[in-house]
């Protein structure tokens, strides 16, 4: 059977996802939940983002889970973004040339969360200014401040001076002078866990449930993977430079083992086999398929010679690309 290889990747990604609903559910931070709004990089503020504005829809689409909206941007160039923005809707556009940026996993904004202390690291000027784990930010030099952002700002304003923070501890306030250093770090971690500021999104699902849901996890996942490779043909998006091999389906997987990433990162490869065997290129089950296309159309087989010839040229093709990609990944080690 020509599509025989496409249709059992297709169909192990189903069942993966399927297992995977089952037994863990879905648990995600929704849009609706990240009431703090986001913080945009700097290419994000010259588009026209700034800190706090609240992303309602992408082009026009609610999106439920807040991870999926750079995902969205990525794949929809020239994206049209309505934010929420001090009670007033704004429209931001991302223009083609950020396309570049977020193919390399660059993200636009982050979540913006308030600035509470997870850690401070002994000997730091955070440590000997008397800031402890759990403090929470509320004022710096009289000014009220309380999100990390924010902090982070500050410290590199002030480095190599002293700067005066007020901090929520318990159910009082302590005023604190901290002498910032010249790195502008001052020696703590914040508490960066999404779960202490928002509530996490859960839904569990029956046997029954996770079959059609495991069914639309793999279609969503395989659009987008079909429409992210159509950059490969947007000059802007110089998606060819990210191509990678082996290191970097290396990369991929965590440090730390995790059965729940690994099954979840195993049903994406073998959605990305199936998208990959399926192109027209001789030697590949798309190329069978494009032959008997042309059986069909014209009534003739193609030679058996040229088949030969075909299969040869398929072959230089896949040869040429899985050099071109691990190459890639050799120039990024000594970048």
């Amino acid at each position: 059977m020509v599509s025989g290889g496409v249709l059992v990747n297709l169909l192990l990604a189903w069942v993966i996802y399927s297992c995977l609903l089952f037994s863990h559910g879905q648990s995600y931070l929704a849009s609706r939940d990240v009431r703090y709004g986001i913080v945009p990089d700097s290419a994000a503020r010259a588009m026209g983002f700034e800190s706090g504005d609240r992303i309602l829809t992408v082009n026009g689409d609610t999106l439920e889970n807040f991870a999926d909206i750079m995902t969205r941007l990525l794949v929809t160039p020239g994206a049209q973004v309505e934010v929420e923005r001090a009670g007033e809707l704004k429209e931001v556009e991302i223009p083609r040339s950020a396309l570049a940026q977020m193919v390399r996993g660059d993200m636009l904004f982050q979540v913006r969360v308030p600035m509470v202390i997870d850690s401070v690291i002994p000997g730091s000027a955070a440590e000997h200014a008397g800031l402890l784990r759990g403090d929470s930010l509320v004022e710096v030099d009289g000014m009220s401040t309380s999100f990390f952002d924010e902090f982070r700002e500050a410290m590199l304003k002030h480095r190599g001076d002293s700067v005066s923070l007020r901090m929520a501890r318990g159910d009082g306030l302590v005023d604190l002078k901290v002498l910032v250093p010249s790195t502008g770090l001052v020696g703590v971690m914040a508490n960066m866990d999404f779960s202490h500021y928002f509530p996490i999104s859960t839904r569990s699902y029956t046997l029954w449930q996770a079959v059609p849901a495991g069914a639309t996890q793999g279609w969503k996942t395989l659009s987008n993977y079909w429409r992210s490779l159509k950059l490969l043909f947007v000059p802007e998006a110089r998606a060819h430079e990210s191509l990678g091999g082996f290191i970097s389906i290396g990369k991929i997987f965590p440090e730390v083992w995790n059965w729940y990433t690994f099954w979840s990162l195993t049903a994406f490869l073998s959605l990305v086999l199936a998208v990959m065997n399926f192109l027209p290129i001789p030697g590949l089950d798309g190329g069978h398929a494009l032959f008997i296309i042309y059986e069909m159309v014209t009534g003739r087989r193609p030679g058996a010679k040229f088949l030969m010839r075909a299969q040869m040229v398929g072959f230089v093709i896949l040869i040429g690309l899985v050099l071109y990609a691990n190459l890639n990944d050799v120039i990024r080690l000594f970048r």
